[in-house]
Parts: structure tokens; C-alpha cells; sequence
């Protein structure tokens, strides 16, 4: 009875779809390694960006680059602790680039076993593992495999602030992994902002999920309703309230959605003062 057990437990754990997985990201990291093991010497623009590597202490990172060049001072700095462990080689500087690269393939398994079937998980990790690009960048003394690390680290952990009753400790895990991320990447402060974009587009049509939107666009309360709308009517509801804020008063508000009111209110009053500023650009 054991060895049948054990046998039947080992197949439960196996399955072709963990195979193939596993097959992905193994060749994946050896395209990666092997790019690495290959040793090129630096081209001008990493040889720049090395050279200020090298050349400068801990502190002197926070100035401004030599050379017109730029790059986030964490990711400055964590070369600069690489650079002062192993010396000054390309091996060193490099080091740091592998092993982003290598964790981005995890990272966008992930990701993709969020979002995707089985069919477009294998065809969307196969495109990331052997994409010539990510693997070159995966050892270059550049920032640019971080910044595809921390896009989809940040996507990973903005994921639970669009469930429909996401926690408190969501929303910090966020606010902290933002404040991280824009010390590694500049893109990161584009990728935090489409997903705060992403979380006013959601909260709009929440609130307006319980509510039917009527011809005028305004928007009358009902438990009883059952009215889905699209994200197009969040926005159109918005900009109803932003175009004629006095007509605020004709909505048949109950107690227990007086919250939903005065958030709308806040929403109001933001979004006019948003076109206000605008319109003197």
C-alpha cells in the first residue's frame, strides 16, 4: 500500500503543464547565464555609467552622474555594494543584472498564471524567456532589467487592490512597494500611476453599481437595482457631476448610502478643480 501511495502522490505532483513550465524557465535561465558567462567587454554607454560606479563613494552617488548619464540611486547604490565586494571587473557589475533577470522570470510566471490560461501562459512565458532583449539586458550595467522587475512586481502586488472587498494591508503593501520601487526605476512612477488611474476608474464604477445611470446621467440609488454598468458610464456619471454640479440636489439619496454620496461630492469637487487648473495651460 505505501509504494502504490507514494506512486500515486508523485503523479498527483506531476503533470505536463508544471513540465513545460519548468522546461520554460529552466532554458530561460541558462539563455541568461550563458549571455552573462560570455563576458563582452562594455560598451560606451556602460563603461560611462561604470566609470561613476567606480570612481565614487557611497555618498557621492546621490549627486548628479558624469558623462550625461542617470540612473536610480538604489540600483547606484546596490552596484556600488557589488563593485566593493568583488572588485572592479565586468563580472561584478554585471552580477546584479543577472540575478534581476533570472528573478523576472519567476516574477512574470506569476503574473501570467494570474491572468492567463494554460495556452496563454506557455505562449506568454515563452515570449518573455527568450525574448533577445531581456536576455541581453540581463547583463548590462544598465537599470533596464530592474525596471521590468519592478513593473511586474508592482502588478503582482497592486492585483489584490482590484478584488471586490480588498484589506487595508493591500493597500499599504502597495503604497510601501511604490515608495521602493521608484528608487530602482524611473518608469515605476508611470506604472504607479496607470494603476492608481486603474483603482479611480474601478472605485467609479463600484459606486455607481448599485444605481441605474438615466438619460440625464444622473444617478438615482436603489437596493433593488440590479443595473451593471460599464466602465464608460463611471466616467460618463463623472463627468456629468463635474459639467453640472448644482443638479447634485436632485439625487434620491437613503441613509445607508450616504457614504456613496459624499464620496461622489469629494469626486465632484476634485475633477472640477482638476479642469480648472487645466484650462489655464
Amino acid at each position: 500500500m505505501k509504494p502504490s501511495f507514494a506512486i500515486s502522490k508523485l503523479k498527483a505532483l506531476f503533470s505536463w503543464e508544471r513540465a513545460a513550465v519548468a522546461v520554460l524557465l529552466l532554458l530561460g535561465a541558462l539563455l541568461r547565464v550563458r549571455q552573462y558567462l560570455a563576458g563582452r567587454s562594455l560598451w560606451v554607454d556602460e563603461a560611462m555609467l561604470a566609470l561613476n560606479i567606480v570612481n565614487r563613494n557611497f555618498a557621492e552617488m546621490f549627486q548628479p552622474l558624469d558623462y550625461d548619464q542617470g540612473s536610480p540611486i538604489g540600483f547606484l547604490l546596490v552596484e556600488k555594494i557589488f563593485n566593493s565586494i568583488l572588485g572592479k571587473n565586468e563580472f561584478a557589475l554585471r552580477l546584479f543584472s543577472l540575478l534581476v533577470g533570472l528573478l523576472s522570470l519567476w516574477l512574470f510566471y506569476l503574473l501570467s498564471k494570474r491572468i492567463a490560461t494554460k495556452a496563454g501562459l506557455f505562449t506568454a512565458l515563452a515570449l518573455f524567456a527568450f525574448n533577445p532583449r531581456l536576455v541581453y539586458y540581463s547583463s548590462e550595467v544598465k537599470q533596464y532589467i530592474a525596471d521590468v522587475v519592478v513593473t511586474i512586481s508592482l502588478l503582482l502586488i497592486a492585483a489584490p487592490v482590484f478584488n471586490m472587498s480588498p484589506r487595508k494591508k493591500d493597500f499599504a503593501w502597495l503604497m510601501l512597494a511604490g515608495l521602493i520601487a521608484l528608487w530602482f526605476s524611473h518608469p515605476a512612477l508611470f506604472v504607479l500611476t496607470g494603476i492608481g488611474l486603474a483603482l479611480v476608474i474601478v472605485t467609479l464604477k463600484r459606486l455607481c453599481t448599485t444605481a441605474p445611470l438615466e438619460r440625464s446621467g444622473l444617478v438615482r440609488y436603489s437596493h433593488r437595482s440590479k443595473y451593471q454598468p460599464t466602465v464608460w458610464d463611471s466616467v460618463r456619471c463623472l463627468f456629468c457631476f463635474c459639467l453640472d454640479a448644482s443638479r447634485l440636489d436632485c439625487i434620491v439619496i437613503q441613509s445607508s448610502e450616504l457614504c456613496n454620496y459624499l464620496c461622489l461630492r469629494l469626486i465632484n469637487y476634485t475633477n472640477c478643480f482638476c479642469f480648472a487648473a487645466l484650462s489655464r495651460l
